[in-house]
């Protein structure tokens, strides 16, 4: 893989389905959304795509087909339009590429001209697994004050 094309799979924010997708912003449930082809495929016979733009994030993202086995359902955001007509200026001529064998590399290469994709803000289990990582895998209990202890001897 050559540097370009890993850090074009670096700057993606990845999902493991579409419907995590949507439950990490609220925006994308209710926003309207425009195909950006069915077909986006990886090398001559390897895994496709389907590409969309979420309006109300300006997200490009696409969604990977077929068996759950083989990954179907992940999500990558490929970048960030800010409106319509920049998606289709980066995206001009996606129509002819997009059935091509290893079109889903014109494609990275594509959004990468858009603004990267927002990193997802980091949810509470996630910042309680961390915690519990860096502690050793033992989880600790806060002590109370002084203060709020209660003595025997009183």
């Amino acid at each position: 893989m050559t540097s370009l094309s890993r850090e074009l799979v670096d700057r993606a924010n990845r999902y493991q389905s579409l419907s995590n997708f949507y439950r990490a912003d609220s925006r994308r449930r209710s926003s309207r959304e425009q195909d950006v082809g069915l077909w986006w495929r990886v090398g001559a016979h390897g895994p496709v795509y389907r590409a969309a733009w979420v309006r109300e994030t300006g997200e490009l993202y696409v969604t990977r087909l077929g068996p759950l086995q083989d990954g179907r359902g992940e999500v990558l955001v490929l970048g960030r339009a800010r409106d319509r007509s920049q998606l289709e200026e980066a995206l001009q001529g996606w129509q002819d590429v997009c059935p091509q064998p290893d079109s889903m590399t014109w494609l990275r290469h594509r959004a990468a001209s858009l603004a990267p994709p927002e990193k997802p803000a980091p949810s509470f289990a996630r910042a309680v697994s961390q915690a519990h990582r860096l502690e050793g895998g033992r989880v600790s209990r806060p002590r109370r004050p002084d203060a709020l202890r209660t003595s025997a001897a009183s």
